[in-house]
């Protein structure tokens, strides 16, 4: 028996491969498209980029770049993924800054995979959304339960990502302000 399969930072094979794809690495931004919408999971897995010029990802780089200075590490790689802010204090804890408490679930799901991946290190965290236009901090959950729930959504992922065309568009409200539009549109 191989003595690398006992350790706490191997996985399985199948937990192996839901990182790294033959398109691409799945990273937490493939987990908050997936879902948000899954035409942005195949867009961004087949690498095309999202429009920079946007006013929402323009407020998104400087709520990053402004937001929690001083405060902690800050754009912390973990595999292929980054976490916005690292923070010490009686446990690690790692947050995810965002713009606006709507549309929460992605960025939620986005942390909860970084804690995932934190946990095959062996390292336990706490999840925290900040939201600092708002002046929140919403406490981010992880169980057993919510393992397994990602584990399929990265396999659910890895389907899309083997679609030779995106899936069809399926407008949603948010539609409007997303910086895929143009392809989704074409």
């Amino acid at each position: 028996m191989n003595s690398e399969q006992n350790t706490p930072n191997s996985g399985s094979a199948l937990e192996d491969n839901l990182f790294f794809h033959k398109k691409r690495r799945i990273t937490g931004v493939t987990i908050q498209y997936y879902y948000s919408c899954h035409r942005e999971v195949w867009f961004y897995t087949h690498f095309f980029d999202p429009e920079q010029d946007t006013n929402d990802m323009k407020l998104g780089r400087l709520l990053h770049d402004k937001s929690f200075q001083g405060k902690g590490k800050r754009a912390i790689s973990i595999g292929d993924s980054v976490v916005d802010l690292v923070q010490k204090g009686d446990s690690l804890i790692i947050s995810e800054i965002v713009k606006s408490s709507k549309l929460l679930k992605p960025k939620i799901k986005q942390l909860q995979y970084y804690l995932w991946l934190l946990k095959r290190q062996g390292i336990v965290a706490k999840g925290v959304i900040r939201v600092p236009k708002e002046r929140k901090k919403i406490s981010v959950s992880y169980s057993d339960e919510i393992e397994n729930e990602l584990i399929q959504a990265i396999e659910s992922i890895i389907r899309i990502i083997d679609l030779t065309a995106p899936p069809e568009y399926s407008p949603k409200p948010y539609c409007r302000k997303c910086a895929y539009k143009e392809f989704c549109e074409a």
